[in-house]
């Protein structure tokens, strides 16, 4: 009887044990599945009251960093005006030497907001809401320069900012001569070359040289030719769904209320959002 009675405890433990240890199963396996299946980006961002941008400082007009904790310039005011009206506080993360995508990923920040773009910067983790503002690179010469296409600038200097599209774009230009290219850190090294006579024409970003030289444009021949067509977008983890319909809705509104065509007049002193 006793060992009756011990095989029957045995089995009653056994019974028991295999039960907990599937229920425990089940639970973890449901939680997991939740996880992956509910879509909390708005919700989160919501509760926590701010919206994180991830930038990396360059030169008005777009994007500079002026003291430890302000920022201004386009890029800035749209920004902020888009936390504004979902009632949250923007916040500024500075990339540094970061790839963007790894702060989108890792939930330091929410959206990229400087100037990448879909040729720029590909990644299956990022996807590019609807642009709000599109630039050109155009091509600038002195007026002493007898020049009205790209095949009139051979043998003249030609100023491009290096490691950027302009810079890309030129050199792959069949009618750009890349010996006659001249390269320099960043946009605002490369005009005030250009205006030195460094050089004697500039590629360059549409909205920045019209934002430094909207005093001086009758000084220029600004050709018909453009050398490459930039969007400006928000860009966002590819799974943060209701984050994007909440920015859409929010952008398309300040579309339509001419909020966007206001603020790239202050900047650019023309309407780039068209």
């Amino acid at each position: 009887m006793k060992k009756i009675s011990i095989i029957i405890l045995i089995l009653c433990f056994i019974v028991i044990f295999t039960g907990c240890s599937n229920n425990q199963k089940a639970t973890v396996v449901l939680k997991s599945q939740n996880m992956e299946n509910i879509d909390s980006s708005w919700t989160n961002i919501e509760k926590d009251g701010v919206l994180r941008f991830a930038v990396s400082p360059e030169d008005l007009p777009f994007l500079l960093k002026t003291s430890a904790e302000d920022y201004q310039g386009y890029l800035i005011d749209v920004a902020k005006e888009t936390a504004q009206r979902l009632d949250l506080k923007a916040e500024f993360v500075e990339l540094k030497d970061n790839p963007p995508v790894d702060f989108i990923i890792s939930g330091n920040a929410y959206i990229i907001l400087n100037g990448y773009g879909y040729a720029e910067h590909k990644s299956d983790k990022i996807k590019w809401l609807s642009p709000f503002l599109r630039t050109q690179h155009i091509i600038v010469c002195h007026k002493n320069i007898d020049a009205k296409t790209k095949e009139d600038l051979l043998d003249y200097r030609i100023g491009v900012t290096e490691d950027t599209m302009t810079d890309f774009t030129a050199q792959t230009d069949s009618k750009i001569d890349n010996n006659s290219l001249v390269k320099y850190e960043n946009e605002k090294a490369s005009l005030n070359a250009f205006k030195r006579g460094e050089t004697d024409a500039l590629i360059i970003d549409s909205a920045y040289f019209y934002y430094y030289e909207r005093n001086n444009i009758n000084n220029y021949n600004i050709f018909d030719e453009i050398t490459y067509s930039h969007s400006y977008s928000f860009g966002i983890s590819k799974e943060s769904n209701q984050l994007a319909i909440k920015l859409d809705e929010v952008l398309k509104e300040m579309m339509d209320d001419g909020t966007l065509s206001k603020l790239s007049e202050k900047w650019f002193y023309t309407d780039l959002t068209k």
